[in-house]
């Protein structure tokens, strides 16, 4: 008995290696031969987007998808779920490149890899401040003079990306003067007028 005993104990730590060893392989090999490719089109949804924050893109979808399922499984756009959490970024980041997470609603299916794994986001800062409003009258007809133009409201406030705002200088309201100078126009619509930022 210890002599059975001595052989089984015997170079114990490499006997149990191998057998590890061949039960990885086994299992890869089992995996690589069921494992599947889904070429698609998955949109990714936004989460965790920090708040007063504006997004500047949409992150593009997941066209392919690496994963395991049982022979049998239906597989279709509507088994897998792309999302990327922005939870954690700073706002005053710029671009931000986050993972893709892809899952499956269905426990039978397993992901293993997609592409694109990552996504760049870019964030910017929700900001407003307050222009003063700028009418501009185009081509005066001729023959006609024209005034001082009344304007209300005289200022107005604008809110948007930061990047954009920062560099609103005026808006403009677009008045069209017709040549009898008497039909009134209708209200103007407002207009960013761009400049240089101002810090």
């Amino acid at each position: 008995v210890s002599r059975v005993r001595a052989r089984v104990i015997h170079n114990w730590p490499l006997k149990l290696a191998a057998v590890g060893l061949a039960t990885l392989m086994y299992g890869g090999l089992v995996l690589s031969e069921s494992t599947q490719t889904f070429t698609g089109v998955i949109p990714v949804t936004v989460e965790g987007q920090p708040v007063d924050t504006v997004r500047l893109n949409d992150p593009g979808p997941v066209t392919l998808i690496r994963y395991f399922a049982p022979h049998g499984v239906p597989v279709t756009s509507s088994s897998f779920v792309a999302t990327v959490n922005l939870g954690n970024v700073d706002a005053h980041a710029g671009s931000v490149n986050s993972r893709i997470e892809v899952t499956s609603p269905d426990s039978r299916i397993r992901v293993l890899g997609s592409d694109p794994e990552f996504v760049t986001v870019q964030l910017d800062p929700l900001d407003q401040k307050t222009v003063p409003v700028q009418v501009d009258r185009g081509v005066v007809p001729s023959g006609l003079t024209l005034g001082d133009p009344a304007v209300d409201p005289k200022v107005v406030t604008v809110s948007g990306p930061q990047s954009n705002v920062r560099q609103v200088v005026p808006v403009r309201a677009g008045v069209q003067i017709q040549p009898s100078a008497l039909d009134l126009p209708p209200p103007a619509q407002l207009a960013p007028a761009r400049g240089r930022a101002r810090m």
